[in-house]
């Protein structure tokens, strides 16, 4: 198949065509997202506004804290500030509801005209399609240049599908962290209490917190650990500059086992086991920040890829 110049022109018409179409797509989305603004500020006025004419009513009816109010010489002051501050939410009501009116308007509209406007991305793709084999068939320069993009773009999705995994398995451990983290502080304020001579109950519910604070931290050692190997294949294929240390967090649990549950009765076991699942937390926490950036630069690489290659396809 040959690239004539009657499928070149048929493209271009179409891309036009998709131009104008995705221009009223955005129109439409940007209508709809201020209608709904306009509504939920439509609703929190008219709120507004039937508590300032209950307060309004208040007054006029004389009651207790009219009463009070008159006793205290400025009942009609009052009751005239009641008024114009009831007047004034009307006012934004009023012009809320016109100011919906408006917009709803405007989607209708653009409801109407994209009803009449036949969605012209889909034969824009098949005409793509048509051109991308031809140059395909050809096996030129451009042909070589597809086949290049399209190895680029297979890095890059793999490279984003290792990254949502290490980043499921990280936000997988810090919840688990989180959650040892919570029944530790719980044990510790128990911990207090005990010191201070909160009895036999006391230290009983000392002791439920600290063992519910260890079955919290054997599945956080789970989860870390899952974390710890999607990072070692993250670090592996991505990290050229060794921003992601992760020594640490293959040893935490051990430490912890080790280190500080032997003996949760001292109070400040407690405290330093407190100390350092907290210190667990910020390094997740940056861990997670990093990978975030580094999936987010992979899309944006994976997105310039594909522009590429159509740009190769449309300009052959």
């Amino acid at each position: 198949m040959s690239i004539d110049g009657t499928l070149n022109d048929q493209l271009a018409a179409t891309r036009a065509q998709v131009r104008d179409f995705e221009k009223l797509e955005g129109r439409l989305a940007a209508a709809r997202a201020e209608a709904a603004d306009q509504r939920n500020r439509l609703s929190f006025l008219e709120a507004r506004l039937a508590r300032e004419e209950r307060d309004v009513r208040r007054f006029e009816s004389m009651s207790l804290v009219a009463v009070l109010h008159y006793f205290l010489g400025d009942i009609e002051q009052r009751t005239r500030r009641e008024k114009q501050e009831a007047a004034a939410a009307a006012l934004k009501c009023t012009e809320c509801r016109a100011s919906l009116v408006k917009v709803e308007q405007e989607i209708a509209e653009l409801e109407k005209q994209r009803e009449s406007f036949a969605d012209p991305r889909s034969h824009w793709n098949e005409l793509m399609q048509q051109k991308e084999s031809a140059i395909r068939l050809a096996g030129d320069e451009n042909a070589r240049r597809i086949y290049d993009i399209e190895q680029s773009m297979a890095d890059a999705k793999s490279d984003m599908k290792e990254l949502a995994e290490a980043i499921f398995a990280g936000n997988e451990a810090r919840s688990r962290v989180d959650s040892a983290y919570d029944h530790l502080e719980t044990a510790r304020g128990w911990g207090t209490f005990d010191m201070l001579g909160g009895g036999l109950m006391t230290t009983a519910i000392k002791h439920a917190r600290i063992d519910q604070a260890r079955q919290e931290v054997h599945r956080a050692q789970q989860a870390l650990a899952r974390f710890n190997r999607e990072l070692t294949d993250v670090k592996a294929r991505l990290d050229a500059d060794g921003s992601l240390e992760i020594g640490g967090l293959a040893t935490f649990a051990d430490y912890f086992f080790d280190g500080l549950i032997a003996d949760w009765i001292v109070q400040s076991r407690i405290n330093r086991s407190l100390a350092a699942v907290g210190d667990l937390r910020d390094k997740i926490r940056v861990l997670l920040e990093r990978l975030d950036r580094r999936r987010e630069a992979a899309r944006r690489a994976l997105d310039r890829l594909k522009e590429e290659k159509l740009r190769v396809i449309e300009t052959a």
